[in-house]
């Protein structure tokens, strides 16, 4: 089984939106959020981490959190996708019936269809925690199309459970709104507006640096599993 933490930052007033996923063996959450909090624990830390909150003051712990993700849990098998949208594109009257939370189901349909259904679906099941946020959209509706074009390809419905959740009552979410939102920061150069959040800049250097990079935001290959971006391209 696999379990997905999915997250989505710059959904406005930004030029790029990047939706980010987090996949994890389904056996190796527990253990996950186990050492996420163990770590925090150490810092005497225990409120939500959130990339909105990132400052000078926690800049030591938010760095400890991500570090954790690339040495402890990537080699025992968890993986990040981001999917980036370029936002001036974007055209919800014409294509989604005017609904932008229709066009965030279809973009979150791509990255959870392309990145945890085709390589794990045919024989793993898939449950999907999606970060509460403000919708009028059942994430239902997204469980049914991504099981119907999982039938279409190897008659097969893989996801058991697609839902919002809390970000409060899970590390592993509050994780994916790092790594997401640290996408996001180098994606739409926010590191070269006029006076930048320092730690912000920080975090986001050390996340690139933690998977080979200089920045994030640069398309990589299907195969990356690390820190993978895939950009988006609207017909």
């Amino acid at each position: 089984m696999r379990h997905v933490f999915a997250d989505e930052s710059c959904q406005n007033a930004h030029h790029y939106m990047v939706l980010g996923a987090l996949i994890l063996p389904g056996t190796l959450v527990q253990e996950a959020e186990t050492g996420l909090r163990q770590v925090l624990e150490s810092h005497r830390m225990h409120g939500e981490l959130k990339w909105t909150k990132v400052s000078r003051g926690k800049l030591p712990v938010y760095e400890e959190f991500v570090a954790h993700y690339f040495d402890v849990l990537v080699p025992r098998g968890a993986e990040f996708h981001s999917l980036i949208l370029n936002c001036h594109g974007l055209n919800h009257r014409k294509f989604n019936n005017g609904d932008p939370d229709l066009g965030y189901n279809k973009f979150m349909f791509q990255l959870l269809f392309h990145r945890a259904a085709v390589p794990y679906g045919e024989y793993e099941k898939i449950v999907a925690d999606l970060d509460s946020r403000n919708s009028n959209r059942n994430p239902y509706e997204l469980e049914t199309i991504l099981n119907s074009a999982s039938s279409r390809k190897f008659d097969r419905q893989p996801f058991t459970r697609v839902a919002h959740r809390d970000s409060k009552g899970t590390r592993l979410l509050q994780l994916a709104d790092l790594l997401t939102g640290a996408v996001a920061w180098h994606k739409n150069d926010h590191d070269a507006a006029e006076n930048p959040s320092a730690a912000k800049c920080s975090l986001a250097t050390t996340v690139a640096n933690c998977a080979g990079r200089l920045r994030l935001g640069n398309e990589t290959p299907k195969t990356e599993r690390r820190m993978g971006v895939w950009n988006f391209r609207l017909r």
